[in-house]
């Protein structure tokens, strides 16, 4: 039976609409999920959280609900749910959620199948070798039920770790990544997700370093547990699925403002030497663009003359078959 070898982790904090939301589709008439074991792990809510899960309780007795003594954050609280799974899959939820069980059948298929993972969600299709989209996807923590066993020792402690980078559970993905694991891609997902972004929620004071992380930084960091450098620098080449590696450097530089040196150095240190030279080539164009617009804002009127007698030299050496100086 699938109560006896599929387990449910679901984590949330503060989260109280969005969480009856979820519970609204989980235990549905025909979720397939509903009697499941199921471990909420609490980061003791404040606002009406607690009160609703325990609400549901009363009507579903699989229900576990534990509540931290404190709020040890929401990427802590993923490590805690792997270091408590012992069932022989598990699947990891979020607070707010789309699903669709209508295909629900794929899955359980793939279970009796006895694959290393089977995927819930995805952006586009590929083939279950292709690692550099499959941890990509892996990304989001509930796209796949995992084989318990894969959580071993390792992936525990490299997932403590990598809780600064907000992607602890990574760990896992980057260790069926180095294994070759068996991945089931079903026909259709039967989960979408909404984007949240929320890792720091709840905290007065936060490190400068995992303030200044961005999710882009975070992959690359992340993927440094690939042990297969070839494989690792593949992955690096779709931090967005579907765009170039150059779109994605180009995408952090324009888009976010606290880019540090730290940042620079961890992005350097996780990529190829020809990711690299874009990366560098990306910062120089963006550089000089910033300080063109920073004097055409100082002083117009030179601004101008600079780029007058810049167009009128390129189109001399143009006209006259001159290189230039």
């Amino acid at each position: 039976m699938l109560k006896d070898i599929l387990e449910i982790f679901l984590l949330t904090y503060n989260r109280k609409k969005k969480l009856q939301e979820t519970f609204h589709q989980i235990f549905e008439h025909s979720s397939p999920i509903k009697n499941l074991d199921m471990t909420i792990l609490n980061n003791k809510s404040t606002d009406g959280t607690t009160e609703l899960i325990e609400m549901y309780r009363k009507g579903f007795p699989n229900i576990n609900h534990v509540i931290n003594k404190k709020n040890i954050g929401g990427n802590a609280n993923i490590v805690k749910a792997f270091e408590m799974a012992s069932k022989k899959y598990v699947w990891f939820l979020c607070d707010d959620d789309c699903y669709d069980w209508k295909y629900w059948n794929e899955i359980e298929e793939g279970l009796l199948q006895e694959y290393d993972a089977i995927l819930t969600e995805r952006k586009i299709d590929f083939k279950s070798d292709d690692y550099h989209i499959l941890i990509n996807t892996l990304a989001f923590l509930p796209a796949a039920i995992y084989k318990t066993e894969l959580i071993n020792d390792d992936v525990v402690q490299n997932a403590s770790f990598n809780i600064c980078y907000s992607l602890p559970h990574l760990a896992l993905a980057a260790y069926f990544v180095n294994e070759k694991k068996k991945a089931l891609i079903p026909k259709h997902k039967i989960l979408t997700q909404r984007v949240n972004h929320e890792h720091t929620k709840g905290l007065k004071f936060i490190h400068p370093r995992y303030k200044s992380g961005h999710l882009v930084i975070n992959y690359i960091n992340s993927y440094q547990m690939i042990t297969d450098k070839k494989e690792r620098y593949k992955c690096c080449s779709v931090l967005f699925i579907g765009k170039s590696f150059a779109y994605s450097m180009k995408h952090l530089i324009t888009e976010y403002k606290e880019l540090n040196r730290y940042n620079i150095c961890d992005i350097l240190n996780g990529i190829s030497f020809i990711q690299k030279v874009i990366f560098l080539l990306i910062i120089c164009k963006n550089l000089l663009l910033k300080q063109i617009i920073d004097i055409y804002k100082t002083d117009k009127e030179v601004s101008i003359k600079l780029f007058n007698k810049f167009k009128t030299r390129i189109f001399s050496n143009k006209l006259f078959g001159l290189k230039p100086r």
